[in-house]
């Protein structure tokens, strides 16, 4: 997590961890994320890398339902991984989509290696709903480190990364991405296969995530849940603050619990909430409304030339409807 002891520390991620701005209800929302291996050096945008120059319509990579990311890595040594990157032929891509038509219990992932003459044609294919990969039964990590973008990704994310990759075991594949929003809260992050994106990463908290232990604290008793940022499978504010009330409430079988959420049609503030757990159905009612607003930290200077404002989203009712 990103922290200073000095006064003068201007990076984003440093002053905005001074303001104690909220997390919840800052994540980006997707029907499908598609992670492409890709070497480095990635350019700010990131989608702007050569790897994708055979595409004749790039709007397929980022869109009202896709967000497409680079990513390089995982976990180096780890048995059975061969990376794609030293061979010039190959390409590694995950999908990670969902049914927006049906409960959400977590994406489905599946990721093939494909020849990298036939990127473009996989990528149109993925866009129009066919992918024949082999199913990922893993937890994924994806850790923002992309310097070019923000320096507080390139350090506090890259650092995350290394010991990460070290540390988490050969079940949770760990990556390093290209940038995911947000990086004021750097370091950031998502897990797959449940969605969450994530706020002021460490090791520590990583390690909660993956292994569900604990209930839902990490070893020196901090509340997971004050990191979480929402589900990327939500596209609303509201939701994902009141997805994160129930997951307060009621720990990791939240994210395994089949869900659906319903916008109020007249009041955008109002979400209904129901979910199918192993001892019955319940529904939530939340009511939100815009927080504070503050400035977002420019990185490295002072704020007084921020440019940019961000409003809170605070849960103000989260009630019992029915169980």
């Amino acid at each position: 997590m990103a922290s200073s002891n000095s006064s003068t520390d201007l990076r984003c991620a440093v002053q905005t961890a001074a303001l104690g701005e909220a997390v919840a209800g800052t994540a980006n929302g997707a029907d499908r994320w598609v992670l492409v291996e890709t070497p480095n050096p990635w350019p700010k945008p990131a989608l702007a890398h050569p790897i994708f120059d055979g595409l004749v319509d790039p709007s397929i990579l980022a869109n009202a339902t896709t967000r497409t990311l680079l990513i390089g890595g995982p976990n180096q040594g780890q048995p059975g991984y061969t990376s794609t990157l030293a061979d010039g032929d190959a390409v590694r891509v995950l999908v990670y989509e969902r049914d927006p038509d049906a409960g959400f219990a977590g994406f489905a992932g599946r990721e093939q290696l494909v020849r990298a003459a036939s990127l473009a044609t996989v990528l149109t294919s993925i866009h129009q709903g066919r992918f024949d990969g082999d199913a990922i039964n893993s937890t994924d990590v994806l850790i923002c480190t992309q310097g070019s973008h923000d320096r507080c990704c390139g350090s506090f994310g890259m650092r995350l990364f290394a010991e990460a990759s070290e540390a988490l075991g050969p079940d949770v594949r760990v990556w390093r991405t290209s940038h995911t929003g947000g990086h004021r809260f750097a370091p950031t992050g998502i897990t797959f296969p449940d969605g969450m994106a994530w706020a002021g990463l460490d090791l520590d908290l990583l390690s909660a995530i993956t292994q569900r232990s604990r209930g839902a604290t990490t070893a020196d008793g901090r509340l997971v849940a004050d990191f979480a940022r929402g589900n990327s499978a939500m596209s609303s504010k509201s939701a994902q603050v009141a997805d994160i009330a129930a997951f307060r409430r009621h720990g990791w079988d939240w994210f395994d619990a089949e869900r659906t959420w319903r916008i109020d049609s007249e009041n955008s503030s109002i979400v209904d909430l129901v979910a199918e757990l192993a001892d019955g159905n319940v529904h939530y009612r939340a009511r939100t409304e815009p927080g504070r607003t503050m400035a977002v930290p420019p990185c490295g200077a002072l704020m007084i030339e921020s440019k940019k404002q961000s409003t809170e989203t605070a849960l103000v009712e989260f009630a019992t409807i029915a169980k």
